[in-house]
């Protein structure tokens, strides 16, 4: 870059190296220097590598000349480390601050993932609960909140526990939600309205996430959808990502409205670091709620499988896509939630919604407080194993959820308050 910096950014910049400072999370950081190629791409991968990148990426800003400063500064902004900036704010160039300042409303609106249509959830039918922002055009969004409280806890839980967790950014990340209803032979999905409902609730008003809603999806639209949502640029500078299916599945695919399956790890793999390379390091949360497995008809309470001999005709399926090669450490940071074991049945209430939904949602809102993500899913089990039960003339129905994850770290909602 031209032209070198001045003593008293480069003194700035090496102050920020300090440890003992607040937290400052790097990698939406690191994306923004890149892209703007502030850093070459081999440095940036060096410093995520490193313990303490946080002070090899200061030292590697004071050598790239006047304009480094100000881009940093301007990182931190994009990836809503506001108190940070804050304290850079006087050193910083008029320019870049009037240039914020003007354009603060079209910052304000990019925040959203383009070519998903959101939409707005029926309060009175949500009982009126929670808080819902509108960005004007019937779009849920989230809004940013303060990150020092967040931080003091994580800071504490990492001094007494001695384990690593995830970080976190302001605004948090996006939630996708899809849910298929209504098919073109398989039955009717009843109770995913109070699904989609809660769960939106749950995202928006509770964690802090931007909610992204589709409905009725064939499964090329699903898998594009997927697709499409993992691979975002969005997700440069916020910390995490949610996505919940809600359809008819069998074991290992789930199934589109037009009746084609999608093939589960097909659809997982659109997580990994290949191709989804702005969540790489981030934890990536997928919940499941589908049968995996032969269809039973009880009545009332109604399964998520399609059709009969379903499970039968699926073991002669080659899958619904193109499996991809990939290296373990690229499938790392993602967690996935089921509704039910493999080979099984999910139970959802016709009116109420789904046992494990529900039960994520319920528990979730009880101990984000206070408890991280594999044990508000362990609590989930034993919620769905308990409450739970389906009686008909052949017998009583039970299920229990399960998990597989590939975290590397301490995962915490944390809500904010």
């Amino acid at each position: 870059m031209a032209g070198s910096m001045q003593n008293e950014h480069r003194k700035a910049l090496i102050g920020f190296g300090d440890s003992s400072l607040p937290p400052l999370y790097l990698d939406p950081i690191l994306d923004y220097l890149e892209v703007k190629q502030v850093l070459p791409e081999s440095k940036i991968n060096e410093i995520r590598r490193m313990s303490n990148g946080r002070l090899d990426l200061m030292r590697s800003l004071t050598k790239q000349g006047s304009i480094a400063f100000d881009e940093f500064f301007l990182s931190l902004v994009h990836s809503q480390q506001v108190h940070l900036a804050d304290s850079l704010r006087p050193l910083v160039s008029q320019s870049v601050i009037a240039s914020l300042e003007n354009k603060g409303t079209e910052q304000k609106a990019s925040s959203s993932i383009e070519g998903f249509e959101r939409m707005e959830i029926d309060e009175e039918r949500a009982g009126g609960g929670g808080r819902y922002d509108s960005d004007g055009n019937g779009k849920s969004s989230f809004s940013s909140f303060d990150l020092r409280d967040i931080e003091k806890k994580l800071a504490s839980y990492e001094a007494q526990k001695g384990e690593r967790v995830y970080q976190f950014t302001s605004p948090r990340g996006y939630a996708l939600i899809i849910s298929n209803e209504h098919f073109r032979t398989m039955p009717q999905r009843r109770g995913t309205k109070a699904d989609v409902i809660a769960l939106k609730n749950l995202f928006i008003s509770k964690l802090g996430y931007e909610v992204e809603v589709h409905e009725n999806l064939t499964g090329k639209e699903l898998h594009n959808n997927i697709k499409s949502f993992a691979s975002s640029t969005k997700h440069s500078f916020t910390s995490s990502a949610i996505v919940c299916i809600l359809t008819h599945g069998e074991h290992d695919v789930l199934y589109g409205v037009d009746d084609q399956v999608v093939d589960v790890h097909y659809l997982l793999s659109s997580f990994n670091t290949h191709n989804a390379p702005h969540l790489a390091g981030k934890p990536k949360i997928i919940l499941l709620q589908a049968c995996r497995g032969e269809r039973k008809d009880i009545g009332y309470e109604e399964t998520d499988s399609g059709r009969p001999f379903a499970f039968l005709e699926c073991l002669g399926m080659g899958g619904g896509g193109m499996m991809t090669r990939n290296k373990r450490p690229a499938e790392s940071d993602i967690l996935v939630a089921y509704a039910t074991p493999a080979h099984y049945v999910s139970w959802r209430n016709s009116e109420k919604g789904s046992w494990f939904i529900q039960s994520f949602v319920e528990v979730a809102e009880k101990r984000s407080h206070d408890s991280d993500l594999l044990s508000i899913l362990t609590q989930v089990n034993a919620k769905v194993a308990e409450t739970y039960k389906a009686n008909s003339s052949t017998g009583e129905y039970k299920q229990i959820s399960e998990f597989s994850s590939k975290l590397t770290k301490k995962f915490f909602f944390f809500p904010p308050e």
